[in-house]
């Protein structure tokens, strides 16, 4: 059975299967989860710069009880896509585009 999908651009119609269905939800799943995830790291080192003057993997790896690949792999995202910088002693700074966000997180959080 096909079905007709709507895409991104209102233009482009399709008919899709119900597979192409399933595996277009399941991607934005993906894409939401690591969205979630790195808007709870980017919480959580806001959270620490409030208590600390340098914040560092280690911190956020303490504080989210994860492990420090995991956490090492979460900042270089952050990072490449402009949310934190890291400086050569590992100390962890939120971009004013990083903080806009654990700033929202924060509030969202604390008022809820």
């Amino acid at each position: 059975m096909a079905t007709l999908i709507h895409l991104e651009n209102q233009n482009d119609c399709k008919t899709a299967t119900i597979y192409d269905i399933i595996e277009k939800t399941e991607l934005m799943e993906v894409t939401m989860s690591i969205y979630e995830s790195g808007q709870m790291y980017l919480e959580t080192i806001y959270i620490l710069s409030q208590k600390k003057s340098h914040v560092r993997a280690i911190d956020v790896g303490e504080q989210m009880g994860y492990s420090k690949p995991s956490v090492s792999r979460a900042l270089s995202i952050l990072k490449k896509d402009g949310y934190v910088e890291v400086d050569g002693e590992g100390a962890i700074t939120l971009t004013p585009k990083g903080l806009a966000i654990a700033e929202t997180m924060y509030t969202r959080h604390t008022v809820l």
